[in-house]
């Protein structure tokens, strides 16, 4: 999500998201040009998982993304599985 977009801003997308249970567990990333530091973790309190700056290579991105989904999938499945099974 961008901070900026026309019609809704990312922050809005994210408090939205995350009042439905089913998008919990998304994770979402902020990529933006914001700088300012008090702005970008504003960001994340409204449900931001991280805050990338723009520029960034596309890799870094890429990386990012895969590492929070795996994340996720990870927790999730450790919540499902019965420790005793």
């Amino acid at each position: 999500l961008d901070l900026y977009m026309p019609g809704w801003d990312g922050p809005d997308i994210a408090r939205a998201l995350r009042m439905d249970n089913q998008s919990l567990g998304v994770p979402l990333v902020f990529l933006s040009s914001e700088a300012n530091r008090a702005v970008q973790l504003g960001a994340m309190r409204d449900g931001g998982d991280d805050f990338l700056v723009k520029p960034i290579q596309p890799a870094h991105l890429i990386e990012s993304v895969q590492i929070r989904a795996r994340r996720y999938r990870e927790l999730r499945n450790a919540m499902l599985t019965d420790p005793l099974t």
